[in-house]
């Protein structure tokens, strides 16, 4: 939805809180254990310093990481011979309490403040995905809907033209009885040529070409009060209306997802210091007032659609009431992290409204050309055939004045003066929104996060596992290149050579993970813990 450049299209991975919008919250959270290996250059400290002698300074970056790698791996090492000495004692039948052997010399204890700070992991990052699942999947699916609707809603009005056109069609009632009509004269005129200077041979024969001028008429008026009818019908159908109020319904749809997801954005706040807390996290969140009652057009003002404002309002009300449970307590980075979350939110309900609002009123303009449109086709195919009686019967009487077959002549309906073109639809609608960022030195852009790491996921088999070697000579041929656009600046700075050896602590087995990487890449330089 709220992709690089444009706008998301299609459902993605969340990359991160607020989708990287958080780039413009400064400070630093306390880590939460068992989060992501991160190595932003703010958080590890990425300096460079110049030495007198000349010799290469000590690389913080790989300093930070060693640390961070050392903690996460000897965490990882202690949860796993705890679950070997659970289940030993399981398979034993010796997991009473008062029977438990005790730890052998060397061996820690299992430490319950530890296991607490990692079930609260835990519970966040199953609340977070949830959260950021639930609203991907909300907006994949209204966006596919949208687009169903206006495939629809095209191929309605493509059928309201064509039955309306077919409507003034008289190839049956007039061009192909004009043409019999034709050759059975020329017939005549073969058949009988001696009489047609006969004075009653010609009244006769005018006759019969009144007759058929006369029927002609009653056609062509017929056809005329049938469209005129079809037309009155178009305008007091409801159809477009319909279509107006479907696409307010599916902009409320993503209305409350976007209340529901910040609400949930500042519950995850409010768990994220309560550490003793490891309770599943549960979300409330209020719903949309029903605006059933609210007319979807102001029939006076063309640019205004009272249904769709009612929502915008209840939307900010309802975002500006929503406030962290313990602001007080909250500390500074956090409060920041929440207010800005809100100015994305109200910037993303903006963009709802105002695209809907597109939407409704390229509705309303084709309702409103096809009306016109169908004015114009009953005035010129009239007019049309008009002309063509007229020609065909005056060379009829002229044909039976001079005593002459008459000819063929050419017929209107391939003349571009009478052309009767069908509307045409918008080549592009407002499905993107605008894209928004505050640009940071030390952080990807959205943009260029989503090109590098669309980059090394191709260099990825299909179980995500990237050879550190090919990630190496990948870095390398960026750097060595100058490609730093889509580089931070602390990153482009540094060697390949340093660049080979941060990307050895993230190897495990021999092989990086995608997922990993990404991650790192993804929170450079966060300043929440996401």
């Amino acid at each position: 939805f709220f992709q690089a450049e444009d706008g998301i299209r299609d459902a993605q991975e969340s990359r991160g809180l607020g989708d990287v919008y958080k780039r413009q919250v400064h400070g630093q959270l306390p880590k939460i254990q068992g989060w992501s290996r991160s190595f932003g250059s703010e958080e590890l400290g990425i300096k460079q310093y110049a030495r007198v002698d000349g010799t290469e300074p000590k690389n913080n970056v790989l300093l930070k990481i060693d640390e961070q790698v050392k903690t996460v791996l000897e965490g990882k090492q202690r949860l796993l011979e705890r679950e070997v000495e659970k289940s030993a004692l399981a398979g034993n039948g010796v997991a009473r309490e008062d029977e438990a052997p005790a730890h052998e010399e060397g061996q820690e204890k299992a430490n319950p403040e530890e296991d607490t700070h990692q079930e609260h992991a835990r519970q966040l990052v199953l609340f977070w995905e949830m959260l950021e699942r639930n609203y991907l999947e909300i907006f994949g699916d209204t966006f596919t809907k949208i687009k169903d609707q206006r495939m629809d809603f095209h191929q309605k009005v493509d059928e309201m033209q064509t039955n309306f056109l077919q409507m003034l069609d008289f190839d049956e009632e007039i061009e192909l009885p004009m043409r019999k009509f034709k050759e059975v004269f020329n017939k005549f005129y073969e058949d009988y040529s001696g009489i047609l200077d006969r004075k009653d041979t010609k009244q006769e024969l005018k006759r019969k070409i009144n007759e058929l001028y006369e029927r002609f008429w009653t056609i062509i008026e017929q056809k005329k009060n049938e469209a005129i009818k079809e037309r009155q019908s178009l305008q007091d159908s409801t159809f477009f209306k319909d279509e107006i109020e479907d696409f307010t319904l599916l902009s409320e749809s993503l209305l409350q997802s976007e209340i529901t997801r910040f609400i949930g954005f500042a519950t995850f706040l409010d768990r994220m210091n309560d550490v003793s807390n490891v309770d599943p996290i549960t979300l409330q969140s209020p719903e949309l007032q029903s605006v059933e009652h609210i007319p979807v057009e102001d029939n006076s003002n063309p640019e205004v659609f009272p249904r769709l404002e009612s929502l915008y309002d209840q939307a900010l009300e309802m975002l500006e009431r929503i406030e962290l449970e313990h602001s007080s307590d909250a500390k500074n980075d956090v409060v920041a992290a929440f207010n800005l979350e809100r100015e994305i939110s109200r910037y993303r309900i903006q963009q709802i409204v105002q695209v809907t609002a597109k939407l409704c009123k390229i509705v309303r303009s084709v309702g409103n050309a096809l009306l016109a449109k169908s004015d114009e086709w009953i005035i010129y195919r009239i007019k049309q055939v008009n002309d063509e009686i007229y020609r065909e019967i005056t060379a009829l009487n002229t044909a039976v004045d001079q005593g002459v077959p008459v000819t063929d002549t050419q017929s209107y309906s391939n003349d571009s003066r009478y052309e009767l073109k069908r509307l045409e639809f918008p080549s592009e609608y407002p499905m993107t929104f605008p894209f928004k960022e505050t640009i940071w030195i030390n952080r990807f852009t959205i943009a260029g996060l989503y090109q590098i790491i669309t980059e090394i996921r191709s260099l990825s088999d299909g179980s995500g596992m990237i050879y550190p070697k090919v990630l190496q000579n990948f870095f390398s041929r960026r750097l060595k290149s100058k490609q730093i656009i889509a580089l931070p600046q602390e990153l482009a700075k540094l060697s390949a050579e340093s660049f080979s050896k941060m990307l050895q602590k993230l190897e495990s087995g021999g092989f990086i993970r995608f997922k990993e990487l990404s991650t790192c890449l993804i929170l450079l330089d966060a300043k929440i813990g996401t």
